[in-house]
């Protein structure tokens, strides 16, 4: 008896020592509706996927994502046909809607480019991807 005691002693003692250590476990199931925890997609871009543009409406390009996205790695990078990057690379975050992330142009030429998006969910899962568009003069 008094080893049985003993033990539960030596467990209760060792039980915020082991806790310190564990590691979190998911709150238990509910009933209810379900919470979907999904990437971020991209809903509109600017100019638009497979669109064309004038030259002159575009100062800066843009994505909007389903989602507000963490600061953490989003980017947005703007490349021309030849490969060159034509963006002032200061892609952001907009402080009013996390949901849409722009990146200034040098004015661009009549020709094909590509956008390329990187974000992180707020789910924690990085999403990347690209789209193209086309400048008229």
């Amino acid at each position: 008896m008094q080893r049985v005691r003993a033990l539960a002693i030596l467990a209760l003692a060792a039980a915020p020592i082991a806790s310190a250590f564990a590691l979190p476990h998911p709150p238990p199931m509910q009933a209810g509706p379900a919470i979907s925890r999904v990437h971020a997609i991209v809903v509109r871009t600017f100019p638009a996927q497979n669109g064309v543009a004038a030259a002159s409406t575009i100062g800066k390009v843009e994505v909007w994502y389903d989602a507000g996205i963490r600061d953490a790695f989003a980017a947005l990078a703007v490349i021309s046909a030849a490969g060159a990057r034509v963006d002032k690379r200061d892609a952001a975050i907009d402080k009013s809607d996390p949901s849409h992330v722009s990146v200034g142009v040098e004015p661009l030429t009549p020709g094909k480019y590509t956008a390329r998006y990187r974000a992180l969910s707020a789910d924690g899962h990085l999403v990347s991807g690209a789209w193209e568009f086309e400048v008229s003069p």
